[in-house]
């Protein structure tokens, strides 16, 4: 007695006796198994519920009341916002958040009931350095991709942290504004620039690493959602999740997914950013034609990276600019493709 306890699923019974409380918890769906949790602590809550009515349970040491507010702020919008932009409803019932001491890792999406380090409950003042909000979104965004749908191997782990992190990084733009989300994605764009020095894994890779599994891949999540547009991207995520709910799920059920919605095949797309590795490197030259008719301006761009067994010539669009003297410009859009372009 005087411990709560708190695991999976919703609570069924709670039964005190003789000096001690027997829990009882149930999960109604299938689950897997590496998402297991029980938490025992003394520990309070606070109760809310989302647009869609589903009920957020959210613990704190009993000595913190004062930061809960700042922790879990915008805990229930962002379930709001998950459920529009995936027309696919929060899957299991309730939804719990524990701070844990010594926990080796920042957060753990379990299955209804995500546990993060206590490090993490801060007030106002300390949420400047460091704050929750990011993370409480990305575990979020993990019960859909990681926990209703599970990769079947480690090869196809990305589907589950670079997923994640993309919906960390739209609703930190949602919440902190464009500058800061293009900051993070740059930071991940450098991140993933510095792994592939060491090695030439793609983010399909069971050995790919946390530059790719989570900030590359939410750079290639992003970019995937700008090849087929955003509102297909949203479409085809709905599709996939109604289709592979309870299941295992591999790259390739994505790429199907995205060809069944789209009509297109993306292929090429899977092949060069998730399947092999490297990125693009370019050397651009330009000169100026003029004659009687007036001038033209020619590019040329080379595919400079070094080819091998797992990095090969990239298909991109880049946009080219003129600019003039008298402050007006011309533009248009090259997709890349072959060693060399004109």
């Amino acid at each position: 007695e005087g411990y709560e306890v708190i695991s999976n699923g919703d609570l069924i019974t709670s039964k005190s006796r003789n000096g001690k409380t027997n829990w009882r918890y149930k999960m109604n769906n299938p689950n897997a198994p590496y998402l297991i949790m029980i938490t025992v602590g003394e520990y309070k809550k606070l109760e809310l519920k989302s647009k869609s009515g589903v009920p957020l349970s959210l613990y704190y040491y009993a000595d913190q009341e004062n930061r809960v507010e700042q922790t879990y702020r915008l805990s229930a919008e962002m379930m709001d916002w998950m459920e529009s932009y995936l027309n696919y409803p929060y899957p299991w019932g309730t939804y719990k958040q524990v701070p844990v001491a010594d926990f080796l890792y920042g957060a753990m999406e379990n299955t209804s009931a995500t546990i993060f380090g206590d490090f993490y409950m801060v007030d106002k003042r300390s949420a400047l350095d460091k704050e929750y909000l990011e993370v409480n979104m990305h575990e979020l965004a993990h019960q859909w991709f990681g926990d209703l749908i599970t990769s079947r191997s480690g090869a196809h782990h990305w589907l589950h942290e670079s997923f994640a992190t993309f919906f960390q990084m739209r609703y930190a733009q949602v919440v902190k504004g464009d500058d800061y989300y293009r900051k993070w994605m740059r930071e991940n764009a450098e991140a993933a620039f510095g792994q592939s020095l060491k090695d030439e894994m793609g983010i399909g890779h069971s050995m790919a690493g946390s530059n790719r599994h989570y900030l590359k891949g939410a750079f290639v999540v992003d970019m995937l959602a700008y090849v087929v547009g955003e509102e297909k991207f949203k479409e085809t995520l709905s599709d996939l999740l109604t289709e592979f709910e309870y299941k295992n799920v591999e790259t390739d059920d994505f790429l199907f997914a995205f060809h069944e919605t789209t009509g297109q095949s993306l292929r090429w797309f899977f092949n060069q950013w998730v399947k092999k590795g490297g990125e693009p490197y370019y050397k651009i030259q330009f000169e100026i034609d003029s004659d009687s008719l007036g001038s033209i301006a020619d590019f040329e761009i080379e595919q400079i990276q070094e080819q091998t067994a797992t990095v090969g010539l990239f298909k991109m669009p880049i946009k080219l600019e003129v600019h003039y003297k008298d402050g007006s410009k011309d533009s248009t859009m090259a997709l890349i493709e072959n060693k060399t372009h004109h």
